[in-house]
This record gives C-alpha cells, sequence and structure tokens, in this order.
C-alpha cells in the first residue's frame, strides 16, 4: 500500500511540473513591483504612448515628489529623476504634451514643472501669472496648452482658471464671465473646441451644473441643465468624440454615493441618463477611461467612508449598456488610484490607491477586449528546433516559447524568416533566411513588444541543407534545450514505471 501511495504521489507530482511547464508563464495579470514607486495614492499619472509616468501623491504621512515610469510590454519599472522636480504633493494635476508632462497645484501649492522622460530632466513653471495654489482642481490639454480651473485652498472654492503655454512658459488669465461657481473634484474633459467643466462640491452642498470654455473665443457658455444628473463629486468623467459621459460621485458629502450617470451631448445642449441594468455598484474616488468604444469604470469607495472594491464595468454609450468587469485575476479593492488607457486596441493600467487601510504599489492591467485582466507580456523564445542550419537558409524551423499570439515578423539576425505559421500561443514554424556563419538571434515581434536577443540558432557553412530536422543533428541543441529534453525523458521514464506499476497493483 504504501509503494502504491508512493507511486500515485509521484505520479500526480509529475503532472503538476508538466502543467506548470505548459502554462505557469502565462499567468502574469499584476503590473510588477520591482523598482516601482513607494505605495501612495492622490497621485497622477499618464501615458506617453509606450510607457505611463506615475508622479507625487501621498502614504497619509509623506506627500511625494518622486515618481516611476512603467513599461507594460515589458513589465519593468524605472526611476525617474527627482532633481529640479516640484516639492511632494497630492491632489494636484498632470497632462502630456506629447513629450512632456506637466506637473501643477496640489496640496494648495501654486507651482509645477515639466517632466521630459526622454532626458529624464525636470524643468519649472513660471509663477509669472501663475492660478493661486490650489488642490483638487482640473486639468485638461487643448493640443498646445494646459488648462487649469477652479479647486480650492483649505475650504475656500475657486471659480478662476489660466491656461499655460509650455512652448512660451507663459500663463494667461481665462475669463470669468458665466463661468461655474467656485467647487472642487469636479470634472473637465477637452471635447476638441471646449472645456467642459461640470459637477463638483463646496463644504455641505454638491453642483449638478457647468459650463463650457472656449479658449479660442476666452468665453464661456453655460451647459444644458434638462435632465441633467443629480449633483455629485468625485465621479468619472469621459470624451467619447461626440458626448461626455459622467458616471458615479458622492451626492451627500461624507455619506452617500450613486451608480447613475449622464450622457451630454454639447452640440445639442441635452442630456441622457446611463442605464442602471447592470451598472456596477455606488462609487466615489472610482476611475474611468475611454476605450474608442466603452467607459471603463473600475474601484472606488463603495460608501461615503473609504470602503474600497476591486468591481467595475464596461459602459456602452451607443447601446446604453453594462458589462460587469471580470473579478479575476483583479488587482486588490483600492480608491484615489490612478488608470491610464494605452490607445487604440490597447489596455488599461490601474496603479496605486488605498485600501481603507494603507496605500499600495501594485496594480494590474486589463484588456477591454476580452474582459480579463493580464499584464500584456512581450514574447520569449526559449529554443529552435533544428538549432543549426546553412548559411544559404531554407530551414524549416520551430521555435519554442512564450506570448506568439499576433506574431508580425520572425527575424534571425536582423533578416526575416518566411513561411511563418504561429501554431499557438508557445510555437512558431517558419523557413530560415540567408545568415552568416555563426550564431543568430532569433527575434519574435508580437503587439506587445519582442524577445530579448538570444543565440539560439546557428548558420553552419556546409551543413545539410534545410527543410526539416539535418541541421539539428549536426548543430546539436542549446544547453536549455538539452536541460529541457533531458528533463522530459526523465519524466517519461518515471511516468511509464508508474504506469506499469499501477497496473500490476489492479
Amino acid at each position: 500500500m504504501a509503494a502504491q501511495l508512493i507511486s500515485r504521489k509521484l505520479f500526480f507530482s509529475i503532472l503538476v511540473v508538466l502543467s506548470c511547464a505548459g502554462f505557469c508563464s502565462e499567468l502574469r495579470a499584476q503590473t510588477s513591483t520591482t523598482n516601482a514607486p513607494a505605495a501612495r495614492y492622490a497621485h497622477t499619472a499618464v501615458w506617453t504612448g509606450t510607457e505611463m509616468i506615475v508622479w507625487g501623491g501621498t502614504d497619509g504621512t509623506t506627500a511625494f515628489n518622486n515618481g516611476g515610469r512603467y513599461n507594460p510590454t515589458s513589465n519593468v519599472w524605472s526611476a525617474i529623476s527627482s532633481v529640479g522636480a516640484p516639492s511632494g504633493r497630492a491632489y494636484h494635476t498632470a497632462v502630456w504634451t506629447g513629450t512632456e508632462m506637466i506637473v501643477w497645484g496640489g496640496s494648495g501649492l501654486g507651482d509645477g514643472a515639466r517632466y521630459n522622460p526622454s532626458t529624464d530632466t525636470w524643468t519649472a513653471v513660471t509663477t509669472v501669472a501663475a492660478p493661486g495654489g490650489r488642490q483638487q482642481h482640473s486639468a485638461v490639454w487643448t493640443g498646445n496648452r494646459m488648462i487649469i480651473w477652479g479647486g480650492q485652498s483649505g475650504s475656500t472654492p475657486y471659480a478662476d482658471g489660466n491656461s499655460y503655454n509650455p512652448v512660451t512658459d507663459s500663463w494667461t488669465v481665462i475669463s470669468n464671465a458665466l463661468a461655474p461657481g467656485g467647487r472642487s473634484d469636479h470634472s473637465a474633459v477637452w471635447d476638441s473646441t471646449e472645456m467642459l467643466v461640470w459637477g463638483g462640491a463646496v463644504v455641505g452642498a454638491v453642483f449638478n451644473n457647468g459650463a463650457g470654455y472656449n479658449p479660442s473665443t476666452d468665453t464661456w457658455a453655460t451647459m444644458g441643465a434638462t435632465g441633467a444628473p443629480a449633483g455629485r463629486s468625485n465621479h468619472a468623467t469621459v470624451w467619447t468624440g461626440s458626448q461626455m459621459v459622467l458616471w458615479g460621485g458622492i451626492v451627500v458629502p461624507g455619506s452617500t454615493t450613486v451608480n447613475t450617470g449622464g450622457r451630454y451631448n454639447p452640440s445639442t445642449a441635452n442630456w441622457q441618463s446611463t442605464a442602471l441594468t447592470g451598472a456596477p455598484s455606488a462609487r466615489w474616488y472610482h476611475t474611468g477611461v475611454w476605450t474608442g468604444i466603452r467607459m471603463v469604470v473600475w474601484g472606488g469607495s463603495t460608501a461615503g467612508s473609504i470602503v474600497s472594491t476591486d468591481s467595475g464595468g464596461l459602459y456602452d454609450p451607443t447601446g446604453d449598456t453594462w458589462i460587469p468587469s471580470s473579478l479575476s485575476g483583479a488587482p486588490s479593492p483600492r480608491a484615489q488610484h490612478t488608470a491610464v488607457w494605452t490607445g487604440v486596441g490597447g489596455r488599461m493600467i490601474v496603479w496605486g490607491g488605498w485600501n481603507g487601510t494603507a496605500s499600495t504599489n501594485t496594480g494590474g492591467v486589463f484588456d477591454p477586449s476580452t474582459n480579463t485582466w493580464g499584464n500584456p507580456s512581450a514574447p520569449t523564445v526559449t529554443g529552435v528546433l533544428p538549432s543549426t542550419g546553412p548559411t544559404s537558409g531554407g530551414t524549416t524551423v520551430t521555435i519554442s516559447g512564450t506570448n506568439f499570439t499576433g506574431t508580425s515578423s520572425v527575424t534571425f539576425n536582423g533578416s526575416a524568416a518566411t513561411a511563418i505559421t504561429v501554431v499557438s500561443a508557445t510555437s512558431i514554424t517558419c523557413t530560415t533566411p540567408t545568415g552568416v556563419a555563426g550564431s543568430a538571434s532569433v527575434i519574435v515581434t508580437t503587439p506587445n513588444g519582442t524577445n530579448t536577443p538570444n543565440s539560439a540558432f546557428t548558420y553552419a557553412s556546409g551543413s545539410p541543407g534545410g527543410g526539416g530536422g539535418g541541421g539539428g543533428e549536426d548543430g546539436g541543441c542549446s544547453t536549455n534545450e538539452a536541460a529541457g529534453g533531458l528533463l522530459i525523458a526523465l519524466l517519461a521514464i518515471a511516468l511509464g514505471r508508474i504506469l506499469r506499476r499501477l497496473r500490476r497493483i489492479a
């Protein structure tokens, strides 16, 4: 009986090893914490086109003046310089200009700076004619300038704003005529011609009104009010290209949150409500991003107190429908975090926040097209069989590795392979191009990046021609391949012995 139990335990252990060898490398739903900035909330994040830049925030004790750059393709964080950075702060704003991140305000401060990731340098923003110090204000990027509006300092709300031109490093005061009343924790979006400001709060009250500001004419126009949602603050708002969609928020300061929302069309000045069926639970301090077809809402606090959630939803404004976001692999519950959208066909990256007890420096990557959480991993190449072939090319090889889905090219020392077939996420077949004698780096390119350089294939003068297995026999296999082959052989022998023993016992 003891021998039977040992055999069965070994049998299932082998199955676990074999299964994990094939699938464990795919399970990377969370953002890396290696070299990530310290845990924080009330920070900012922008998307540069290739990286997410996180800066500032607080852990409840310390206001940070540092941050980090996260590359979702490699799942790697890089520190950013603090030389010349603004002083530590929270509840500030940040916009991306196309080349720089502009940080301004926060913690009642009236200064800021521009960060250039290409040079890892900061440049101070002039304070001449700048707005007064404030926090919980709004900022939008128009394409050539940043517009700051509203916010508060202490308990004093502001109803003014300024526009900043980074090319000339200069501020211009904007008109207050017909501007909304002073408020903070409102929302603001850029609709290509106007900044639309809506909602927000002052001590003891919330607003359900707003206005549009046109910087070309320096004028405000009151937004339509018919059908507008109930007043609120700390809601999420996106611009779809034709409508402003807002959702959630807190309607009674300190106590009551909602799961309602509205869609505003500035061309008609009309409001429409968002569906309640399938909508996420009521919350505030959540995030919302626009994917091009849906608004993705995630996280936040589900009550007036900080009771955080890891749930969310995908809202389709065309059909006025909700789909719950997946909970599988989602980051831990949090509020006052950040979320960025990586572009057309991209993903939402969530990072940082407060879980009700402490701040965090973890995050996750969400793919709305599949409603799944998972880091968009770059491919890896673990072996090529056969591993050698003639310099004349023409060898049919099988490349093993991970994350091959969507492969657009395969190169050998920079020369393109032909007849590429993606057999699965872990296997590719192709035909080698011509090359020079010596090792060749095999590079697989997918929408999520490329694998690291290697010496997985060897061009050998006078080695047998392509078409299959001859090259592998002449050239042998790499150390990784040999180790893998030995492991598989040993497992196969052990498995055979166990099966024979189990049959005898049976």
